[in-house]
């Protein structure tokens, strides 16, 4: 090889057009994802210096595969609508196992999509009017499910997972009133009452 010279060779035959049309993001196939790491990690187990440590986030990983349904789209733990700079007032939905976000219009569900029979249902938050409370609850009357949507013009620290967590009380109300989680908080699983 002479000095200087790359190891593979730089296509020149236009190939590189397809690289426009791919998908700028690929998101993981729900409980999939984690059946087959899971899978893999206990492959990889075998004989090897840290089987046991591989062995038990492959028992992790199932049980992630466990707690989503199968085939279906990841599901956000929560919107924040952003304060500030480019994102200011934008809506954005909150991935739980990996916190990615992706923009979604607001007043619009993101379970089933519906723009009609969408409510924001809030209790008091720290001496608050439920009106002005940081953390509320967006409900479908179409699909019957709910997403806690956090201000961060009311509270520029909101955490989407701890917030979530933290505001139990509106679960509490949303169930009262028929509706249940679109997405799941994985540090809580609060079973069903149906």
């Amino acid at each position: 090889m002479e000095s200087g010279a790359l190891p593979t060779q730089i296509i020149t035959d236009g190939s590189t057009e397809r690289a426009g049309h791919a998908p700028k993001v690929v998101l993981p196939a729900g409980a999939q994802v984690f059946a087959e790491r899971a899978a893999r990690l206990e492959q990889l187990s075998k004989d090897h210096p840290l089987s046991a440590y591989l062995a038990l986030i492959g028992r992790v990983c199932c049980a992630q595969a466990a707690a989503l349904p199968a085939r279906t789209a990841p599901r956000p733990v929560a919107s924040v609508v952003r304060l500030g700079g480019a994102q200011a007032n934008l809506r954005y939905l909150v991935y739980a196992p990996c916190s990615s976000e992706w923009n979604m219009v607001r007043v619009k569900c993101s379970a089933c999509e519906e723009d009609k029979g969408v409510a924001y249902l809030s209790i008091a938050q720290d001496g608050r009017p439920g009106a002005d409370a940081p953390v509320r609850a967006e409900a479908c009357d179409e699909c019957r499910t709910c997403l806690k949507i956090l201000y961060q013009e009311n509270d520029p620290l909101l955490d989407a997972m701890g917030d979530d967590l933290a505001m139990l009380s509106l679960d509490f109300l949303v169930d009262d009133q028929g509706y249940r989680r679109s997405g799941p908080n994985f540090l809580l699983h609060p079973g069903s009452s149906g």
